[in-house]
């Protein structure tokens, strides 16, 4: 391939005009010759600025959780006075370095998880990622927290349900992080990742997430979060979340009502909250039908009604926009998978069969397609059980 005589990358990857970059990393290409070159550097600085310090810092030993505490912190060179000293305090540290450390984690957790071949190179190193990390969060520096949940939340994800072994000692900084009023957003996000991560894993940790899910519903910027998250559990456990069924749509029909219909159209910010609110309650709905349609899926028919109500508020909201839509729709056919036998009750519904006509005569393609499977699944559960 042709060099470019002014910046030296490949002519596909120019800056200088040639062609635009193609990736939120400015040095990356979606092209393979450019990655071929881009890789092995990653390799080395993980090598090197990573790896390398914390192979030095650990004995010859095999790694354990249980040594975490006791193990030196080496991965710059200057933290490591201040480390040593005992005891550690935050006025000691700096928290720059540490942010980096996570920003770096993250970055690179993300690139080399790109394809299955070189996350290999993660999941040999998960070992040391989570000592690091676990590290981080063991020196309580406020400012760093949300860095290291990322660069925890791409950690998980990468490794997937290997995610287990370590989630008990991440599992403390989480709830740490659920019970601070700065740090509650970004830790309700991770464990949601986690949730998709670990699947039935998950379960000895669902009752204290619910617990803390429940206490943080009555932060209002917080409550699609919240849903979401439910949502998540929901997927992830199955037909063990019935114990949360009643609590979690409980929350969920108070919000309904209570941002049913924003009556001031001129405030955009409520008006944009209102969807987001609507859109998670959506989620949250269909993580439950979904989690709980094999074999529980009758703990959601006295549900139904207000289900029903609540769409067809939200079809009728002139500041609907297609997101909502597509999101009403699809769960129109959760629900009516999940109701099986009972599904008559959206058949026989003037208002569905109204909505649903309204969506195939949409403009919009993926509206009209949803639709249209939405029609066809109520049909065909109808068809089983008639």
């Amino acid at each position: 391939m042709i060099h470019c005589d002014y910046c030296g990358l490949y002519e596909n990857d120019c800056v200088c005009g040639h062609n635009t970059i193609r990736s939120e990393w400015s040095w990356v290409s979606d092209d393979d010759d450019t990655n071929k070159m881009i890789l092995p550097l990653l390799k080395v600085v993980w090598t090197k600025l990573i790896i390398g310090p914390l192979k030095s810092s650990v004995d010859a030993e095999p790694f354990a959780l249980s040594s975490l505490d006791a193990e030196p912190f080496a991965l710059i060179g200057p933290l490591k006075s201040s480390v040593d000293a005992e005891p550690l305090t935050l006025s000691s540290v700096d928290a720059e370095p540490f942010a980096l450390i996570c920003g770096c984690l993250q970055d690179i957790i993300q690139k080399l998880s790109s394809t299955s071949k070189i996350k290999l190179i993660v999941v040999e190193n998960e070992y040391n990622i989570a000592w690091c990390l676990l590290k981080v969060f063991a020196f309580g520096i406020p400012t760093v927290y949300e860095k290291a949940m990322l660069a925890t939340d791409a950690f998980a994800c990468a490794i997937g349900i290997e995610f287990r072994k370590y989630m008990k000692r991440f599992y403390e900084y989480l709830e740490m992080g659920l019970k601070d009023r700065v740090q509650c957003s970004i830790s309700v996000k991770v464990v949601g990742n986690i949730c998709r991560v670990l699947d039935y894993e998950l379960l000895p940790f669902c009752g204290s997430i619910s617990e803390r899910l429940t206490s943080l519903y009555y932060e209002v910027p917080l409550k699609p979060l919240v849903f979401s998250c439910f949502g998540d559990m929901a997927l992830a456990i199955g037909l063990h979340f019935e114990r949360y069924v009643s609590c979690a749509v409980h929350m969920m029909e108070t919000a309904a009502n209570e941002f049913a219909h924003i009556n001031n159209v001129n405030d955009k910010a409520m008006v944009e909250y209102g969807k987001r609110l609507k859109r998670s309650i959506f989620k949250a709905y269909s993580g439950i039908l979904q989690g709980c349609k094999k074999s529980k899926a009758e703990i959601m028919v006295p549900y139904a009604p207000k289900l029903l109500k609540f769409i067809k508020v939200v079809a009728r909201d002139p500041n609907r926009d297609l997101s909502l839509l597509k999101a009403a729709v699809a769960l129109l056919r959760d629900l009516a998978v999940a109701l099986r036998p009972n599904a008559e009750v959206i058949k026989d519904s003037a208002f569905c069969s109204e909505f649903l006509r309204e969506c195939l005569n949409s403009g919009n393609k993926q509206l009209k397609e949803t639709a249209t499977r939405t029609i066809k699944m109520t049909v065909h559960v109808l068809s089983i059980y008639r």
